[in-house]
Parts: structure tokens; C-alpha cells; sequence
């Protein structure tokens, strides 16, 4: 317990000693200001004095490891949260059956995976005709010209009259 007090203790320190470091520098920002100058120019002056001045301080505040920390473990519990949610609503979609996003997205990934392989296969083919392509183009050059080609008919069939039904 004494060392969490102790932990807790030096970042309440270390807070309250960034907000009077910008204070002390906030106030010098104001000894600054000249007498001979227009009020407007003089207010402008130190409101972008006392800016630079904050924006110092919060910029030292923010890249200490503390700080850091305490971001990654926010992030870390709003991505836990968001995931429970996520969750949470898949399984009502399953409990009421209906499809959840899971689902779709599983339907859509294999619906790629078939395209892919289709287009695959196409540019074999593709490739293929090409080949067949440039075979024929060498036997014509070489004066040998494959036979015409004849349809192959496949079995007749003979109708039941035919057949003595």
C-alpha cells in the first residue's frame, strides 16, 4: 500500500510541478510587457507569450512515459470495449438467426477466393489458346497445314419406335 501512495504521491508532484513551472513562466510573460507600446499590440503579445508558454508545458507533459502509458492502456480498454460490443452483437444476430457481419464477411471472402481461382483459370486457358495460337502459325509457315477438322457426332440414338418400345 505504501508503495502506491508513494507512486501516487510523486505523479501528483510531478503534475503540480508542470502547472506552477507554466505559471511562474506566465507571469514573467507579463513582466515583459513595455509601457510604450499600444494596449492592443501589448494584449496580443502576451496572450502569444502565455500560449507558447502552455503549449511548452502541455507538449513536456505529454511525452512523458506516464502519460504514454496511460494512453496505451485507454486504447487498449476503448479496442476491448468496441470487440465486446462486437461481440455482443453477433451473438443477438445468432440468437435471433440472422446473419451477423461475421457471417457476411466470411460469405464475401469465399466469394473472392472463388473469383480469383475462376480468373486463374481463365488466364490458363487464355494462355493456352495463345499457345495452340502460335503452333498453328508455325505449321502454316512450314507450308504443312493441319487437316481440316471434322465434327465429331457422338452416338445416335435411336427413338423408341425405333428401338421397339
Amino acid at each position: 500500500m505504501d508503495e502506491k501512495f508513494d507512486q501516487a504521491f510523486q505523479q501528483a508532484a510531478t503534475f503540480q510541478k508542470m502547472w506552477t513551472d507554466s505559471f511562474s513562466q506566465m507571469a514573467e510573460v507579463w513582466t515583459r510587457a513595455s509601457p510604450g507600446k499600444p494596449p492592443p499590440d501589448v494584449i496580443r503579445e502576451m496572450r502569444s507569450g502565455m500560449l507558447k508558454v502552455l503549449a511548452d508545458c502541455w507538449e513536456e507533459f505529454m511525452r512523458t512515459p506516464q502519460f504514454m502509458e496511460y494512453m496505451k492502456n485507454s486504447m487498449d480498454g476503448v479496442l476491448a470495449l468496441r470487440k465486446l460490443g462486437a461481440d455482443m452483437m453477433t451473438r443477438n444476430h445468432h440468437a435471433t438467426q440472422s446473419p451477423a457481419r461475421e457471417d457476411i464477411d466470411g460469405v464475401l471472402l469465399a466469394i473472392r477466393h472463388m473469383e480469383r481461382r475462376l480468373l486463374d483459370r481463365i488466364e490458363e486457358v487464355d494462355a493456352g489458346i495463345a499457345e495452340v495460337g502460335r503452333r498453328v502459325e508455325k505449321l502454316e509457315e512450314l507450308g504443312s497445314a493441319p487437316p481440316p477438322r471434322t465434327t465429331r457426332k457422338g452416338p445416335t440414338r435411336k427413338s423408341s419406335a425405333q428401338a421397339g418400345i
